[in-house]
């Protein structure tokens, strides 16, 4: 997770952001492992100096193991979150450059649901 975060993170500074303290970047994660990968994506940027803004499709307590020892590293980082339990939580007009979605991963099986699925 911390290799695989870190990565993309080093893959957007060098491919997509020429200036890190004039981009703004948005991080939804949700609570599976790919919402780990998202708060580490988010703490590597926000260490390069990007504006970082993640949302956590929460809640915290459905987090996996690792997604939550990296939800901690993301606020000790002081990493700017919100956790998001209702869809007027969102924000209406995302003011970001780039987004990050970190909230199904590859190993996803069945329909959204919730807040994920937009209800």
């Amino acid at each position: 997770m911390e290799n695989a975060g870190r990565g993309i993170a080093e893959q957007m500074l060098s491919d997509l952001i020429d200036s890190p303290e004039s981009t703004q970047v948005a991080v939804f994660c949700g609570k599976g492992n790919n919402g780990g990968d998202g708060f580490v994506i988010a703490r590597y940027l926000q260490e390069a100096g990007v504006k970082v803004k993640t949302y956590f499709i929460g809640p915290p307590e459905k987090l996996s193991a690792d997604g939550k020892l990296n939800l901690n590293r993301a606020r000790e980082a002081d990493v700017r979150l919100t956790e998001v339990s209702t869809l007027d939580q969102l924000p209406v007009d995302l003011d970001a450059d780039f987004v990050v979605d970190a909230l199904l991963g590859t190993g996803f099986n069945g329909t959204p649901e919730g807040l994920v699925a937009g209800s």
